[in-house]
C-alpha cells in the first residue's frame, strides 16, 4: 500500500500545468489559433506567424499580442456598431412577433398555435 501511495504522489508531483501556445499573425498581432504543444517555429515563419506561450484563457478571435503578452483585444467601433445592429434587429423581430401574436390571439388562435408559428 505504501508503494501505491508513493507512486501516486510521484505521479501528481510530476504532472505540471502547461500553458497554451497562441499562434499570432505578425502583420496584425491577432491570434489565429491556440494549441497545447510548442509549434514548429520554422513552419510558422513561412506563414509570417509567431508562437507565444501564455497562461491567458482568451477566445482566439479576441486574443492579440500586445506589450510582450497575450491580451484581450478591444473591439473596434465598427464591430460594436455591427453587434448593436444585430441586437436591434433581433429586438425588433421579437417586438414584431409579440405584436403579431397579440393580433392572432385576438383573432381566436390559441397561444400554443401562435408559438408553433414562431
Amino acid at each position: 500500500m505504501r508503494i501505491f501511495i508513493l507512486s501516486l504522489s510521484i505521479l501528481f508531483i510530476s504532472v505540471t500545468a502547461h500553458a497554451d501556445w497562441y499562434i499570432i499573425n505578425s502583420d496584425t498581432n491577432r491570434a489565429t489559433s491556440r494549441i497545447k504543444y510548442k509549434p514548429s517555429l520554422e513552419d510558422l515563419a513561412t506563414r509570417n506567424e509567431i508562437a507565444i506561450e501564455s497562461d491567458a484563457i482568451i477566445p482566439v478571435d479576441m486574443a492579440e499580442y500586445r506589450n510582450g503578452d497575450i491580451k484581450e483585444r478591444m473591439k473596434s467601433s465598427e464591430e460594436k456598431n455591427k453587434e448593436k445592429e444585430i441586437k436591434d434587429a433581433k429586438d425588433k423581430k421579437d417586438a414584431d412577433f409579440l405584436t403579431a401574436k397579440d393580433k392572432l390571439i385576438a383573432l381566436g388562435l390559441t397561444d400554443a398555435e401562435v408559438e408553433s408559428l414562431h
